[in-house]
């Protein structure tokens, strides 16, 4: 994480206080400020190609104020007490969190949660983080931090109500592919209730994709490998394999083939058990060449 930046700390305060003081009006304040900051960066350098650009994301529950700047690359967070006047302890993650875009929700029973895309221009695949923020007698304390990655124009965290929902990507072990979103796909939902997340449901999407994946990846490095493995390790050349297509037959006889395209190469898998305990019966392997 790179070091806080004092002007920028500083430059985030003043946009914080501007924010409290406009009370009600809050948010408002936040994008009239961030857009007149905006306009005079253009004016100044013209169209910004850096991470020179400003956001204000609040978020309210009761007298509870959360309020979080993202200023170049780094956010910071405030919390208050409007009834009382009073700015909120937060944990020291939240006073600078690069490289964050940071906005405040809170749960019904007034749990604070950091949803953060991290602040990108180029590139496809993005890490994201939720922090869970429990109260305490004088503010919040950090209780949790999810970190997780998403690829762009995909909604990684969502809180509606008492629930949070985490969507993500897994990384293959054995290959790689040019959509990041076109394989492993993962969903998991919490019960957010007394500062505490409770998982409801954690869905890995592809179980007979993942399972092939890591019985190949495991294959290659057999040391002792058995005649399937063997015959996997003759039919892939390189370290490197870019998946080009997949696809499987139902389950018919507690039995099922899947088939994996890799250049050249083409796996017929045969697995029989179900998730979670699939095992290897066979593989076939057809070249384009004799296909």
């Amino acid at each position: 994480m790179e070091a806080p930046n004092r002007l920028a700390v500083e430059a985030m305060e003043i946009v914080i206080h501007r924010v409290l003081a406009a009370g009600a009006s809050a948010q408002a304040e936040g994008d009239r400020l961030s857009g007149e900051l905006e306009k005079a960066e253009e004016g100044a350098y013209g169209p910004s190609t850096s991470f020179s650009w400003m956001s204000v994301r609040t978020a309210k529950s009761h007298a509870i104020l959360a309020v979080a700047v993202t200023y170049g690359a780094a956010s910071r967070v405030a919390v208050f007490d409007t009834r009382a006047s009073l700015r909120l302890v937060v944990p020291k993650v939240g006073g600078w969190m690069h490289p964050w875009r940071v906005e405040p929700h809170f749960a019904p029973d007034g749990t604070l949660l950091l949803l953060s895309g991290q602040v990108e221009d180029v590139g496809f695949r993005l890490g994201y983080r939720t922090d869970l923020l429990d109260r305490t007698a004088n503010g919040y304390r950090l209780a949790r931090t999810w970190t997780r990655q998403g690829i762009l124009d995909y909604d990684g965290a969502e809180l509606k109500g008492g629930t949070l929902v985490l969507r993500s990507i897994d990384d293959p072990v054995s290959f790689y592919v040019v959509r990041a979103d076109a394989v492993f796909q993962r969903t998991e939902t919490y019960r957010i209730a007394h500062g505490a997340a409770k998982l409801v449901s954690n869905v890995a999407y592809q179980p007979e994709l993942r399972f092939v994946d890591a019985w190949i990846a495991q294959a290659r490095k057999a040391k002792k490998p058995t005649v399937l493995e063997k015959r996997l390790a003759s039919a892939l050349s390189g370290e490197w394999l870019e998946l080009d297509s997949w696809r499987q037959t139902p389950a018919t006889g507690g039995k099922r083939t899947v088939t994996v395209d890799f250049g050249d190469v083409t796996l017929i898998l045969t697995l029989a058990g179900s998730p979670g305990r699939y095992r290897v019966l066979d593989v076939s392997v057809k070249h384009r060449s004799s296909q």
